[in-house]
């Protein structure tokens, strides 16, 4: 009687069911990095240090990845707007996933760029590439410091991104998804 009993206190999702709580799991984390983002620029511009936000921010990221590694979740590549990406190997398939890696660093370049250029124009804030422009053409004005102080910005982040996105998409996310695929293929004709 006593198993009968502790079993009806189980509940058990279908799968509606898990994936509205899913979304709304998604929606919460979404908001807390949004907030943790705001907190972070408000304290940048009024001199705070916002490095628990930050450590935040990015901890979180890395749950989020490495949990999903962890439970087997293996999706085919998509680009920047969630679209799948072809995985095969012909020079074709190949071109279109580079070309996908260059269009995110460009975003990803632009992103730094503008934030930095923000920070500089309404922070009271000079950074490193700020300060080697600023010493390196004194004569010019802030305006033109700070344009340049932003292409050094995004050039760095493109091509670290590019790097990044390359090794790990190439080296990474294509081989992993491609060798699942064919566990699968091989377990189905089994």
């Amino acid at each position: 009687m006593k198993k009968n009993k502790e079993k009806k206190n189980f509940v058990f999702l279908d799968e509606r069911q898990s994936q509205i709580a899913q979304k709304a799991s998604a929606n919460g984390y979404l908001f807390l990095v949004i907030y943790l983002i705001a907190i972070s620029i408000y304290k940048i511009t009024t001199g705070g240090d916002p490095i628990w936000e930050v450590v935040g921010i990015f901890g979180s990221a890395v749950v989020v990845i490495v949990s999903r590694r962890l439970m087997g979740d293996i999706e085919q590549p998509t680009d920047y707007l969630n679209r799948p990406l072809p995985t095969g190997n012909s020079r074709k398939e190949r071109n279109i996933r580079l070309k996908n890696y260059i269009i995110n660093s460009i975003l990803f370049g632009l992103s730094f760029a503008v934030m930095d250029a923000v920070l500089l124009i309404f922070g009271d804030i000079d950074f490193m590439e700020f300060e080697l422009v600023k010493s390196m053409l004194p004569e010019l004005n802030k305006g033109l410091i700070i344009l340049l102080s932003a292409v050094m910005v995004f050039a760095g982040g493109f091509i670290a991104s590019m790097i990044f996105e390359y090794l790990i998409g190439e080296y990474y996310d294509v081989r992993r998804y491609n060798k699942m695929i064919a566990k699968l293929d091989e377990e189905e004709n089994n």
